[in-house]
């Protein structure tokens, strides 16, 4: 069976993020792929002084673990749904990834600068003997800043294959890398039906009924 290294944000309480790492995965799975998904945290992603790094994440690991409440409870329960990797990656230690027949990006706003999210490790930079590939990944706005164009185009020509979550992110990346084989795709989340949702939902016990209607706001 080929195993797929999964490269997505996995570093903050996220119910969408979970949500497509989920889809993704369970996607895989059908297609006869072993995907593990990488843990990774934008401390460790960044070059600079690994220790300091390192214990700056480390800090933020306990600080959650005070603050965890019956809602953050929930949310790491559903974790045990996702295969992550044994170790965190950090971006001298590339060697981890041998093991990995393909490097999959995505989805969710993995190429984000606004989030710092445009390191080595977001966007494969490395390791060019292994394939890789995007599913559905945004970059989260509209146009890219000047100072970030060579290091994307750079990575994002060594990509297999290139799909993005939106009509703005398949620009930024055919006018960086001159490619005509961006694809626009859905969010991974669409890609499984309400029946293979309902294998991992459960409905709050305050709910004392089946006829309501979900409203989920991002913003105002």
């Amino acid at each position: 069976m080929k195993k797929v290294g999964l490269i997505t944000i996995n570093d903050d309480n996220n119910y969408g993020n979970r949500l497509q790492n989920y889809a993704i995965q369970t996607k895989l799975k059908q297609l006869k792929f072993n995907c593990t998904t990488i843990k990774n945290d934008v401390y460790l992603n960044n070059k600079g002084n690994v220790h300091k790094k390192f214990c700056i994440f480390q800090l933020k690991k306990i600080k959650r673990a005070l603050k965890q409440n019956k809602r953050k409870k929930l949310f790491l329960k559903f974790n045990k749904n996702i295969n992550f990797s044994k170790m965190y990656f950090y971006w001298n230690c590339e060697k981890r990834l041998i093991k990995y027949d393909y490097l999959l990006v995505g989805s969710d706003q993995v190429w984000n600068p606004t989030f710092n999210r445009l390191s080595d490790f977001d966007l494969a930079d490395f390791r060019n003997d292994i394939k890789k590939f995007s599913f559905s990944a945004s970059f989260g706005i509209s146009e890219l800043p000047k100072q970030y164009y060579h290091k994307v185009s750079k990575a994002l020509n060594n990509y297999k294959a290139i799909s993005v979550r939106e009509d703005a992110g398949k620009k930024i990346v055919e006018d960086l890398t001159g490619r005509k084989d961006v694809q626009v795709l859905v969010d991974p989340t669409m890609l499984l039906t309400s029946e293979e949702w309902d294998k991992v939902s459960r409905k709050p016990v305050q709910l004392k009924t089946d006829k309501y209607i979900l409203n989920y706001f991002l913003g105002e």
